[in-house]
This record gives C-alpha cells, sequence and structure tokens, in this order.
C-alpha cells in the first residue's frame, strides 16, 4: 500500500517552514524507512560532541548515544563497530541519573506530530513509527519506520552477579543501621565498576571498583564500597567467582555501573543493567 506524509505540522512545530527540508525513502530488507533532515542551530553540542543520537520506541527514548568527533580522542569510550561513544540506557536509573548529570544541557526529544495517510487519505499512525531522532549542530533527523524496530539497542550481555544481590544489599542495611546513618530522605549511588574476564570458557570475571558516577562520597558511599568489594560478596566458598563478565559472542572486560538506593526506611535495593550497549558497558 503506497502512503503518503504531511509533514506540514513537523515544520510548523520546529519554525523551520521557511527552511529547507530534505527527507529520503530507503529500503532495506524490505522494511522501509523514511528521514527527514531538518535545519537546526543545537547549540547544546559541544565541540567534542558531534551527534546525540536518540531511539524510539511507542514515541518515548528508550536509549541514547553520544558519538564524539573524528579527531576525539579523550574521553569517550570504545564501541564494538569502530569508533567511540557513550551508551545510556534510559530503562535503567542509574544511566538516567548520570546521562542527566553529565549531560544537563542536552534536552530529551519529542516526537514531532506527523500524520500518517495512506492514499484515500485515511490517518494510519501504525504504518510508520518514529524510531530515531539524531541531534547535528546543524540540523536535526527524524527517521520513521514501517514494519521496523532499531532493536533494544544492545549489543550484549552486560556482567552478571550469580550470587545473591539481596544478601549483598540486606549487609549494607546492617552496617548503616549500625553506623546510625540519618536517612531523612532516599539516598541514590551509582558506581563505576569493571568486571575483568579471565576465563574465556567459563566468562568468570574479577569485580574491580572504579568510584563513584553519581552521588556524594558519605559514610553511606563507604559502607556500599566496603561491600562491593567484600572477598564473601565477589567468592564462593569454593573459590570460584561470583561474577560473568559481559558476553559478546565471547566474555569481554566490562565496565558496569551499579545502582545503589538507601531508602528512608533503612532498607537498601540493588540494580544492575540488563543491556550491553559497547564493550565498555557505558
Amino acid at each position: 500500500m503506497k502512503v503518503c506524509i504531511s509533514i506540514i505540522t513537523l515544520l510548523t512545530v520546529l519554525n523551520v517552514a521557511k527552511g529547507q527540508t530534505h527527507s529520503d525513502l530507503t529500503n532495506t530488507d524490505k522494511r522501509n524507512i523514511l528521514r527527514f533532515t531538518v535545519p537546526a542551530k543545537n547549540d547544546f553540542l559541544d565541540e567534542r560532541t558531534e551527534i546525540i543520537s536518540f531511539s524510539l520506541r511507542d514515541d518515548t527514548v528508550f536509549a541514547i548515544h553520544v558519538i564524539p568527533g573524528k579527531d576525539d580522542t579523550t574521553e569517550f569510550l570504545l564501541h564494538p563497530f569502530g569508533g567511540k561513544m557513550f551508551y545510556f540506557d534510559l530503562c535503567f536509573e542509574a544511566d538516567r541519573l548520570v546521562f542527566a548529570k553529565k549531560y544537563p544541557e542536552i534536552p530529551l526529544p519529542v516526537a514531532p506530530p506527523v500524520e500518517i495517510q495512506n492514499t484515500h487519505g485515511q490517518k494510519n499512525d501504525k504504518l510508520y513509527k518514529i524510531v530515531g531522532i539524531r541531534f547535528y549542530r546543524d540540523s536535526t533527523e527524524y527517521t520513521y519506520g514501517r514494519n521496523y524496530d532499531l532493536g533494544p539497542g544492545a549489543i550484549g550481555t552486560p556482567p552478571q552477579y550469580k550470587g545473591d544481590i539481596g544478601d549483598v544489599a540486606a549487609g549494607i542495611a546492617g552496617d548503616v543501621a549500625a553506623a546510625s546513618i540519618p536517612t531523612p530522605f532516599d539516598s541514590v549511588l551509582v558506581f563505576q565498576a569493571v568486571v575483568r574476564t579471565f576465563s574465556k570458557s567459563t566468562g568468570y570475571g574479577i569485580f574491580e571498583l572504579e568510584g563513584l558516577r553519581y552521588g556524594t562520597p558519605s559514610a553511606f558511599s563507604e559502607i556500599v564500597a566496603k561491600h562491593l568489594l567484600a572477598n564473601e560478596n565477589n567468592f564462593f566458598d569454593d573459590g570460584k567467582p561470583k561474577w560473568i563478565a559481559g558476553w559478546i559472542e565471547r566474555p569481554i572486560s566490562t565496565r558496569v555501573k551499579v545502582y545503589v538506593r538507601l531508602g528512608r526506611d533503612g532498607s537498601v535495593s540493588i540494580l544492575l543493567p540488563k543491556r550491553l550497549g559497547n564493550f565498555t558497558g557505558d
């Protein structure tokens, strides 16, 4: 079925009705993809950041890729397909917090109202859905897919804890209570760590703490770090590690964010990522 897409509303919303809008329709594996590139000055991109790419599902951003300029060799991290980037999984609370702290000037985009019609003028929002938005310094690109899904925004399996993460949380809560640390409101920390693989056959890895990515150093953060590094929380009684390294066709040493929340009632919860966005886990 042929379709036509009305972009008048899109142009009005973006205040670029007088500019030039470029669009192209491609077909990959029998899945049509429609892209609109609209002139826009995105001043929040600094000299080191080339592209901010947002993946959407049901009009909601679920993953972000921050891509540096070609000559940037600083803090950006290696991803498996060449080049460098930062990856944020917005389904993971730790990534949402770290992104907001690291890039407070970058807004989350809103899917523009684009009306999809068939050749009979009948509206059909299910025919094409927005699946991606990209910010460049001088333009914004909108990608719509027909029977097309960009996937979960992941390329592998993140490090996994094979012990009981609830026992680790309970141990932290016990030490917090014994130390009489006041909890007038929720306290949230995000630690960055790396799980280094030493067995290619089993994927066993060694957990190494690298530091705080979100939150304030305190007595609470010291207790958390102590428990995350405790021998009994990292090895079973037979000496086998409780951590499995990340996996992309093979075990790989992988960075991982650890989300730790201290509730008002003194309870502690720990969350680990469910997706791996690049080799570093960041």
